[in-house]
C-alpha cells in the first residue's frame, strides 16, 4: 500500500499558511487533507480588460498533524545546555545531508563511486569540488554549480553564504 505524500508544516509556513505555533516545523499532514475551503473571485472593471482575475482563496486542513516527541535524558556528567545545543545542531545537519549515489550491482571494473572517489548527490547534483557543505534539497543550477566549484559561493544550515571559507 502507498503511503500518502505528505507536507511539513515548515513548508506551509512558507507558503503563508497559519499553522498555530504548537506544531513544530517538523510535523506532517497529508498533502490530500488539504482542500480549497472558500474562494471569492472579484474581476474588477480593470482585471477584466487586461484578461486578469483576482481570486482570494482560503484553505482548509481536514486532517490533523501528526509528529513525534521523545525525552531524551541528558547523559550523566554532560552539560543539559551543551547537550540541547549538539542535539539540535546534529539535526539541523542532518536535515541538509546528501543522499550520495552509490552503485548496488556496479559492473565496471573501476568506479570512481564504488572505489569511494567519487561524491555525487542525488538531489543536488553537486559532485566532489561542487558539491556544498550541506545539500539545498533541489537540484542546483549551473551558475550555483559553478559557484560552489569555484568557492564563490556555500549552502550551510539551511542557506546559502560566502564560499570563500568553505571547509
Amino acid at each position: 500500500m502507498n503511503e500518502p505524500q505528505r507536507i511539513t508544516a515548515r513548508e506551509l509556513r512558507e507558503m503563508g499558511f497559519p499553522i498555530p505555533a504548537e506544531v513544530p516545523d517538523c510535523a506532517v499532514v497529508p498533502v490530500g487533507a488539504i482542500r480549497a475551503a472558500d474562494v471569492k473571485v472579484k474581476p474588477s472593471p480593470e482585471d477584466v480588460a487586461e484578461g486578469k482575475i483576482t481570486a482570494n482563496v482560503t484553505f482548509a486542513i481536514d486532517a490533523p498533524f501528526e509528529w513525534v516527541e521523545v525525552d531524551l535524558p541528558v547523559p550523566e556528567g554532560v552539560d543539559p545546555d551543551v547537550f540541547a545545543r549538539d542535539l539540535l545542531e546534529a539535526a539541523e545537519t542532518a536535515k541538509f545531508a546528501h543522499d550520495l549515489v552509490k552503485h548496488d550491482r556496479c559492473v565496471t571494473s573501476h568506479c570512481p563511486i564504488c572505489d569511494g572517489g567519487l561524491a555525487v548527490c542525488r538531489v543536488c547534483g553537486g559532485a566532489e569540488g561542487s558539491l556544498p557543505t550541506h545539500c539545498p534539497g533541489r537540484r542546483m543550477t549551473r551558475e550555483e554549480d559553478q559557484d560552489v566549484l569555484h568557492a564563490r559561493r556555500d549552502f550551510r544550515a539551511g542557506k546559502w553564504a560566502d564560499g570563500s571559507n568553505r571547509p
